[in-house]
């Protein structure tokens, strides 16, 4: 039967998930409408946002980087199977790779030197998020470290219009 295919069963899991991310979110409601519209994002998206904002933004998200690679290292430790590590392992390749040197390029492309990546204070919400990503990953909690990946590259995601 065609339903026991190894096809099948693949296309039938990414399905539920789709099913199970697209429920979560409706459920979310306006907390996720927030999240994805939001004039600072429309105005990455469509180039307007102004030089200064940009590079605030760069040092903030730049900062994340570290208690991502944790978390996303700790949901990888976690998983219950190696099947369920891959992908996990994949992301952390790319993500410790051009994604940092993108940072690296764009925060100097815009003359953010040094030691004005080190004197820029954190926001509230890098602190919070960065003691969020760090709370989680140390939980050992394989489904909360997977929910705060989804939700955090979901987001930027649907910012890139995706």
């Amino acid at each position: 039967s065609i339903s026991n295919t190894p096809l099948y069963i693949a296309i039938t899991a990414v399905r539920n998930m789709a099913r199970l991310t697209e429920r979560l979110k409706e459920e979310a409601g306006a907390q996720w409408m927030k999240i994805v519209n939001h004039p600072f994002t429309d105005a990455i998206a469509n180039g307007s946002i102004g030089k200064e904002a940009m590079k605030f933004y760069l040092i903030q998200d730049h900062r994340f980087l570290d208690n991502f690679v944790i978390l996303l290292a700790s949901m990888v430790a976690n998983a219950p199977s190696l099947k369920d590590r891959i992908p996990g392992c994949q992301f952390l390749g790319l993500i410790t790779g051009k994604e940092n040197t993108y940072f690296e390029r764009s925060l100097e492309a815009l003359g953010v030197g040094e030691k004005e990546r080190c004197e820029t204070p954190n926001s509230s919400a890098t602190n919070g998020f960065m003691e969020l990503m760090l709370n989680t990953a140390r939980s050992g909690k394989y489904d909360e470290m997977l929910c705060l990946l989804v939700v955090a590259e979901w987001s930027y995601l649907s910012w890139a219009g995706g």
